[in-house]
């Protein structure tokens, strides 16, 4: 088996390698591609293409080292999201599927949680074998006695109907109420029989809750649109849509009978455009766009999230810097996920500086002997857009969500009111390390934008005079944005790349490369 180029584009030169002390790290090292990129019987690829990207319909994987040994894959898809849009599906090492992230795209919090994977929850889901309802229903409306429902969506012996909204100072909102009896016809409705709702289908969502999706996955600029394999340096995943404001579904729904709201002619709340930037390593980095469309207020909201690594015969264990003990659970200095059932939720009280928001975590799969597999590392970039310490700092009291599943939450913005056409942009990434690589680091991590580089060092065990060789930046300037308990012995890259010492049996920084 061979990886073939069939796009026709050019291959590039790879960012180098690099060493730490005595540590193998290669934060996006290689030499020059070829192509076609041969790739080994167990699937390693032999040469060191940056990227390898196979497309199979709406499937694309995202192939590359991961180290001296293994590919790292990152299984996505074009429109596999509960809404149709862009999903994640798995990460493999090798053969191994130690990531299994559908659940990993990010929607927003309105008055509900929707876009991405979720939708609203104001509706209410019938089961009734035997109903005389056909799509020339929808949009018709029917009580309980007590408030109007609208028809939505018939599919089988399901019928979905959205609650009544209210506006209040502007800002649409609307609550899952149950009928208190059998639904019976208020207008619009061609077929009349009553609607018994004994049996409701329990967490009942709107699906789509969105519209006017636009996914165009981009390899060194140019689209990939047909099927095939290609190798390339960046590839860059763009997406935006519409959550679509309830009040416009509903309002569509009643002047539009017989017709269905899923459709791009119904008004958006907010448009979410986003960018997943994928470098060797399967490094990504995220920047997402928030616009409101409508006044409305926001809950959490992360633009960022992540379900646990998991892998048989392994533990898990994560580390998240900058904040206190609590609950027995001390982050800061590493927990073991095994028994972990708590939902921790971290504010300003929570935090080591009420005034610095924790910026990432650390999450490391090992065998029985406490070895490293593979580790898993997401964050934000916190020295620009409403992203950085001071914005998060400023926009929510909450900093983080720690799920009893060990899924990871970060939080951005909460509580706001935003009017139409206020606008935020967050930045963050989320990135594998090989215990190879990596060494006796937590962490070690670059995150490269469209201007910048960033590095973000964290160590549990004191070191002097580490290297970290970045062969592409030579003569860059390097700043700490933040640290603790770190030294760095040069501002400029050089060629033995960066050193730094750790001073205590815990340290960090977030180096900027520019």
């Amino acid at each position: 088996m061979s990886w073939t180029d069939s796009s026709g584009i050019s291959t590039k030169t790879g960012n180098g390698s690099a060493t730490a002390g005595n540590e193998a790290i290669r934060p996006g090292g290689g030499a020059a591609l070829t192509s076609p990129v041969p790739v080994s019987a167990a699937g390693l690829v032999d040469s060191s293409a940056d990227i390898v990207v196979t497309k199979s319909g709406e499937l694309f994987h995202i192939s590359s080292r991961f180290d001296d040994a293994h590919t790292i894959t990152i299984e996505t898809s074009r429109s596999g999201s509960r809404n149709g849009s862009f999903n994640f599906i798995r990460t493999r090492i090798g053969s191994e599927i130690v990531h299994a992230n559908h659940d990993d795209i990010t929607p927003v919090r309105t008055f509900n949680t929707v876009g991405a994977n979720h939708g609203y929850t104001c509706v209410v889901k019938v089961s009734m074998a035997g109903h005389d309802k056909t799509a020339d229903d929808l949009g018709s409306q029917w009580t309980d006695g007590a408030r109007i429902y609208t028809l939505l969506d018939v599919n089988g012996d399901h019928l979905t109907w959205g609650c009544p909204y209210t506006v209040t100072n502007g800002i649409v909102s609307a609550l899952l109420v149950q009928p208190e009896q059998d639904l019976t016809p208020v207008c619009g409705a061609v077929h009349t029989q009553p609607v018994n709702v004994n049996v409701l289908v329990p967490g009942a969502q709107l699906y789509p809750s969105i519209n006017n999706i636009k996914v165009q996955y981009m390899l060194d600029g140019k689209e990939i649109t047909e099927d095939g394999m290609y190798s390339g340096t960046v590839l860059k995943v763009h997406e935006s849509y519409h959550i679509m404001d309830y009040r416009a579904i509903i309002d569509f729904a009643q002047s539009h009978p017989g017709v269905s709201y899923a459709n791009d002619s119904v008004a958006g709340a907010v448009r979410l455009s986003i960018v997943y930037t994928f470098r060797k390593g399967g490094r990504c980095h995220i920047s997402h766009n928030f616009k409101a469309l409508q006044k409305l207020q926001v809950m959490d909201c992360g633009f960022l999230q992540s379900m646990p690594m998991s892998l048989s015969g392994h533990t898990l264990s994560r580390y998240m810097p900058d904040v206190k003990s609590k609950s027995g659970q001390d982050f800061q200095n590493i927990v073991d996920m095994t028994g972990y059932s708590m939902n921790l939720v971290y504010g300003p009280s929570d935090y080591i500086d009420p005034a610095k928001p924790p910026n990432r975590y650390v999450d490391w799969l090992r065998d029985g002997s406490g070895l490293g597999k593979v580790g898993f590392t997401m964050g934000y970039i916190v020295d620009k857009t409403n992203s950085k310490n001071a914005d998060r700092a400023a926009q929510t009291s909450r900093g983080w969500d720690m799920r009893s599943t060990r899924k990871s939450y970060p939080i951005a913005m909460s509580g706001l009111i935003l009017n139409a056409g206020d606008y935020k942009t967050f930045m963050g990434y989320r990135n594998y390390l090989s215990p190879v690589e990596v060494g006796k680091a937590t962490n070690l991590s670059v995150v490269q934008d469209d201007k910048d580089t960033y590095v973000y060092i964290d160590y549990h065990v004191p070191v002097t005079g580490a290297n970290l060789k970045l062969p592409e930046h030579i003569g860059k300037t390097v700043s700490v944005i933040d640290h603790v308990n770190f030294t760095l012995q040069n501002d400029i890259v050089d060629s033995d790349g960066i050193t730094f010492s750790i001073t205590a049996g815990h340290g960090y920084a977030i180096l900027k490369v520019h």
